[in-house]
Order: C-alpha cells, then sequence, then structure tokens
C-alpha cells in the first residue's frame, strides 16, 4: 500500500513537472503573443499599449514620431554620408519616417518567417520591423516568459516597456 502510494506520487509529480516543462517551451515559440500590451515606464504616455492580433501589431496612444523620427533622419544622413543602405528620394524619407503612420494610424504585419533576425536567449526573440534596407522602423524585444515587449533604442531616455495585460 505505502509503495504504490510512493509511486503514484511520483508519478504524479512527474505528470506536472513534464506538463509545466511543456508549457513553458510553447511560450518561446517565436511568435509574439495575442493581447494588449500596456507601457510600464512613460511618464509622457501612460496609457500607451501595444495590441497584438495573430502576425499584427498596432500601437495606440503614444505618439511614436515625437520619441524616435529625429533620432532616426539623423541615422539615415549617416548613413547616406557612408554610403550603406539604401538611397531614398526624399518623399521616401518622409514615408518611411512617419512611424505614427506605420505603427500607430496602420497596424504593422509581422512575417516571422522574414522578422525574426535574432534569439537573445531562450524566451527572447528580437523583431526588426523596419523598412526595406533603412534605418527606419522599430525593433522590439518580445520576452515570451515575462511576456513583455520592449522598443529598443540607443538613448536610454526612450526604451519602452510594455507588460501584457492579463484577461485581456
Amino acid at each position: 500500500m505505502k509503495k504504490t502510494l510512493k509511486v503514484s506520487i511520483v508519478l504524479a509529480v512527474a505528470v506536472v513537472f513534464l506538463a509545466g516543462a511543456f508549457l513553458t517551451s510553447r511560450r518561446g515559440d517565436g511568435k509574439i503573443a495575442d493581447g494588449t500590451y500596456k507601457v510600464t515606464n512613460s511618464d509622457a504616455y501612460p496609457g500607451a499599449c501595444i495590441v497584438v492580433r495573430g502576425n499584427e501589431l498596432q500601437f495606440y496612444n503614444i505618439d511614436l514620431n515625437a520619441l524616435y523620427q529625429k533620432y532616426q533622419r539623423e541615422t539615415y544622413d549617416e548613413w547616406k554620408k557612408r554610403g550603406v543602405g539604401a538611397k531614398l528620394t526624399e518623399e521616401q524619407i518622409e514615408q518611411y519616417s512617419d512611424l505614427n503612420e506605420m505603427y500607430v494610424s496602420n497596424a504593422w504585419y509581422i512575417d516571422y518567417n522574414l522578422t525574426v533576425t535574432s534569439k537573445e536567449g531562450t524566451f527572447t526573440n528580437v523583431y526588426f520591423c523596419k523598412v526595406k534596407d533603412t534605418p527606419f522602423g522599430l525593433i522590439l524585444q518580445y520576452d515570451s516568459l515575462h511576456r513583455t515587449i520592449q522598443i529598443n533604442n540607443p538613448d536610454p531616455e526612450n526604451i519602452l516597456i510594455f507588460n501584457k495585460a492579463w484577461g485581456i
């Protein structure tokens, strides 16, 4: 009787452990989980959020141009001086540097086959949501274990972190 109880307990623990390992491994499948991610570190945009549905994400209640457009234009000018990247017309520069048009007014389609170009550990993927061979666009880092999306930026003051809102 005692031996049967011990075996049952060991089997139950093993099943729970395997189920936990399976669920944890599924979180790192390379895709951003659907849901609403609310900003955690912005006094300027306390209501900002990202909504992810399938292969699309869209920002709300934030001015991405105010945060990132100037830096991206400066980076493009530097690339142009060095002869790196795509040669763009002024109209293309205006279009590609309008981050609000790309990510706030419209949803950005994530082609997971092309966009995921860097895996930064077991649960972290980096998505280069950029326009062609230019510095325009965003680099998003998704931590599937903690369910956070971070906008990567060289300026530490402009790195925003969004946490998944549970139940949404």
